[in-house]
């Protein structure tokens, strides 16, 4: 059977749009169907790293389980950025995948950015993927990126307050390490992110007087996306300088 799939709606659309809406909506026995008993015929073997790809962004483990466990994709596919499904599953914070790969995919596996699992779920803000990888997937506290940039500088730098606060408070991260391009913490959300540096200045230690290599300062940067408030706030409140 087709688990109830709407004949109608199968024959209106392209066959490979169908195979695809199976995966987004979740429906595993419509996606058993096409593939199964219509071998070929709504896709091609290329197709199916797409499909796992799609099954892991929307969170579908059963369809991740069965793709695998049929033998139709490898667990270990790269993309063109030499992401692992794990990377993905930890970008988009499907937390119970993560752990299902636990003992399939090395957490220390590297993008051709050197993002690692933990990585990428600091820069997305998946606190509760964050904090698994730290405690019990074994993940580095210490990874970078191609850039220099930790977890910590990922967080920051999206306004990731949450996995910010969690890794200053319970991994201790230092607040004033550094990526390649002298920026600290408190430098990458000080371009975007208004509560993450506020918290960094009155909570977390960090240091108002931070300048990057090129002698960027927190105030300039707040001062160049136009942020009056903050600019304010960083004079007030925490003793930037105007010179």
């Amino acid at each position: 059977t087709n688990g109830g799939a709407n004949p109608q709606r199968v024959q209106m659309e392209q066959p490979k749009e169908v195979v695809f809406f199976a995966v987004e909506s979740g429906e595993l026995e419509l996606l058993q169907a096409l593939i199964v008993h219509n071998p070929g015929h709504y896709i091609n073997a290329e197709d199916y790293p797409l499909i796992l790809l799609c099954a892991v962004q929307h969170g579908h483990l059963d369809m991740v389980k069965w793709l695998v466990g049929e033998g139709f994709v490898s667990i270990v596919h790269l993309d063109e950025r030499e992401c692992t499904i794990l990377h993905h599953a930890a970008m988009c914070g499907h937390l119970h995948i993560v752990q299902w790969l636990e003992n399939m995919i090395s957490v220390h596996e590297t993008t051709v950015d050197k993002y690692t699992a933990l990585l990428c779920a600091a820069r997305f803000g998946h606190l509760a993927v964050v904090q698994w990888l730290v405690l019990h997937g074994g993940s580095f506290l210490g990874d970078q990126d191609s850039k220099g940039c930790g977890a910590l500088h990922l967080a920051a730098s999206t306004g990731a307050l949450d996995v910010v606060q969690w890794l200053v408070r319970e991994t201790k991260a230092d607040v004033s390490s550094r990526s390649t391009n002298g920026f600290s913490p408190l430098l990458y959300a000080a371009s975007l992110c208004t509560d993450t540096t506020r918290w960094l200045l009155t909570e977390g230690a960090a240091c108002i007087s931070d300048v990057g290599i090129n002698g960027t300062t927190v105030l300039q940067l707040a001062a160049s996306h136009m942020r009056l408030d903050d600019v304010q706030w960083l004079v007030r409140e925490a003793g930037a300088s105007m010179t």
